[in-house]
């Protein structure tokens, strides 16, 4: 368990971890959570599939500051039924304990996350502070420091890394050597990267120098496809040296106004959310509004 002294209430907070092993792949289960005389009611969740079968996953960046819309674009993510889903970071305005409770916390995310496992490349508003480190641990894949910022998983055919741009990234550093010696052992056939602040941006935000140079040195190099980030509050897909770079930063964040460069494809200032459909050699990426409209579409094939 993790223990946490939260900022803003007297009373101690504690974050409790059970490890849930001998689970069985592409299987469905139930659970509920009782403390004392209070108990929760039943949930589900699903493990990995372990095959050739067919998933999806949700995406979605920046939602700190409005709840209401939050709430409304994690309701529309469940109805896709995702196996899981990634947060791009700015999940809460700030790192207190108080909110977390009212940013992210809010019923419809609750809903979808005691059914729906989550992982998060932290952002630089809720920041890898006391409450981060409680309500978020890494995967336990090749590192035993399981509140590092940074880590890496794998679902099916694809690969995940999940990297801290509010932590050294530059070559020769702890996060670089983590990523040189994950990337070095895989054999996937599709290699997805996420952290909170993007590459390239046009528009909003500039591009982070540092998470530009391991994209240049380590990402590019070993093939990746995709690099999602948010940070900047809108939609963009980019495409720069074989590997397109999708900003999504619109869960309901103050949108920002893009700006197309030589290297964009689609630029859309909106809230939404992105759903990945993957087979083994398909993969169809859609960027959907808040009305359900499918705002741009990729359909990759290997």
């Amino acid at each position: 368990t993790k223990f946490s002294i939260s900022t803003n209430n007297r009373k101690k907070t504690y974050v409790h971890r059970k490890l849930l092993n001998k689970l069985k792949a592409n299987t469905r289960y139930s659970y509920r959570a009782i403390h004392n005389n209070d108990t929760s009611h039943w949930k589900q969740f699903s493990t990995f599939p372990n095959g050739s079968a067919i998933f999806n996953f949700a995406v979605m960046g920046d939602n700190r500051s409005n709840p209401e819309i939050f709430g409304n674009i994690t309701r529309k993510m469940k109805s896709h039924h995702p196996l899981f889903s990634l947060y791009l970071g700015d999940l809460a305005y700030d790192s207190k304990y108080g909110t977390w409770k009212e940013e992210f916390f809010v019923k419809n995310n609750l809903d979808f996350i005691s059914e729906v496992p989550f992982f998060n490349a932290v952002g630089n508003h809720e920041g890898w502070e006391e409450n981060t480190i409680a309500f978020q641990q890494a995967p336990d894949m090749s590192s035993p420091d399981k509140n590092l910022p940074y880590y890496a998983f794998e679902c099916e055919d694809v690969f995940f890394l999940i990297l801290s741009s509010l932590h050294p990234l530059k070559e020769g550093t702890e996060q670089y050597k983590f990523a040189e010696k994950v990337i070095a052992n895989i054999d996937k056939k599709w290699k997805i990267a996420a952290v909170h602040h993007p590459p390239y941006s046009c528009g909003g935000h500039k591009g982070n120098e540092q998470t530009r140079e391991i994209t240049t040195k380590l990402l590019e190099p070993n093939n990746f496809d995709i690099v999602l980030a948010g940070h900047s509050h809108f939609y963009q897909h980019n495409l720069v040296n074989g590997i397109r770079h999708i900003i999504s930063g619109g869960g309901g964040s103050p949108l920002y106004n893009p700006v197309d460069c030589d290297y964009t494809i689609k630029s859309v200032k909106d809230y939404h959310y992105l759903i990945f459909e993957v087979t083994h050699n398909i993969m169809i990426i859609e960027a959907i509004d808040l009305y359900d409209n499918v705002i741009d579409r990729l359909e990759l094939i290997k």
